[in-house]
């Protein structure tokens, strides 16, 4: 794995809770990962299995407003994939149609106070469902792309 540290004279600890904001991951070693993942190698860890997903390349990084810097990675999922959520980081899962996220029209900017301060955050909303912060800015960015082409 390729990963580089903040570039300070200590590296962060592990145990740190922000640790991960001062690690980098090249863009081929993101890719790599997704495939050792998407083949199934790891056997040994309970509930590994092969994901049929397909790797179609990634976005510019993108900073969220608490700092971390992530590289979105744009793959494909079988329908009808039976997917299990992280009780812990996601309440629910819900479908959209493609063309409706990515359809500028539907891309709201919105701001709220967090911490004193004024941020600003895409949303997008389906139905009762709104899509929002960081999962917005990034679906923004792959539409603003995508209308590139």
């Amino acid at each position: 794995m390729e990963v580089g540290g903040s570039g300070g004279a200590q590296p962060p600890k592990f145990s740190e809770p922000y640790y991960f904001k001062h690690v980098r991951i090249s863009a081929s070693a993101a890719v790599r990962m997704l495939a050792h993942a998407a083949s199934g190698v790891d056997k040994g860890v309970r509930g590994a299995r092969k994901m049929p997903l397909e790797v179609l390349g990634m976005l510019d990084p993108y900073r969220t407003g608490t700092g971390f810097l992530v590289t979105p990675v744009v793959g494909v999922v079988p329908p009808g994939l039976a997917l299990a959520p992280d009780p812990g980081e996601v309440d629910s899962l819900f479908h959209v149609p493609l063309a409706h996220v990515l359809d500028p029209a539907n891309h709201l900017r919105q701001s709220g106070e967090w911490q004193g301060q004024t941020r600003h955050f895409w949303t997008i909303r389906h139905d009762r469902q709104v899509i929002w912060g960081a999962t917005a800015g990034m679906i923004v960015a792959l539409s603003r792309r995508l209308e590139a082409l």
